[in-house]
């Protein structure tokens, strides 16, 4: 099966990142909060995507763990 240009951009691109996205993966484990109680995960996920230059949005939708993230214009 080939991948399209768009899938083997998404798979170098995972390959190029896979140290950085192994340690995001342990540093939310490490952080093991139960379900509905993921405040300092929510916490982390926001900064990291304000730091990439995301307008986030949190608390969201009266929910304190909720945010949505924008990026660009339009």
């Amino acid at each position: 099966m080939s991948l399209s240009p768009a899938q083997a951009s998404a798979r170098d691109w995972v390959a190029a990142n896979r140290a950085r996205i192994s340690a995001d993966h342990m540093t939310i484990w490490h952080l093991h909060e139960p379900a509905w109680r993921e405040y300092r995960s929510a916490a982390w996920y926001v900064e990291r995507l304000r730091a990439a230059g995301f307008t986030v949005e949190s608390p969201s939708c009266g929910m304190p763990t909720a945010f949505v993230a924008r990026y660009g214009q339009g």
